[in-house]
């Protein structure tokens, strides 16, 4: 399988984890539940990441 990725690149928390802080907006889960909201949304500030760079 040539074109199978390595695990670290399926997964967008692995490399920020380590060199990034995280998001104080959501708290590092990449979700942020807006009020009155039904349903959760991305963080705007990391992009649902969960972590800065």
């Amino acid at each position: 399988m040539a074109n199978e990725k390595p695990p670290d690149i399926r997964d967008p928390n692995a490399f920020e984890a380590k060199d990034g802080k995280k998001c104080p907006s959501c708290g590092g889960t990449g979700k942020i539940k807006p009020e009155k909201a039904v349903r959760e949304a991305v963080c705007q500030k990391c992009n649902g990441k969960g972590y800065y760079i």
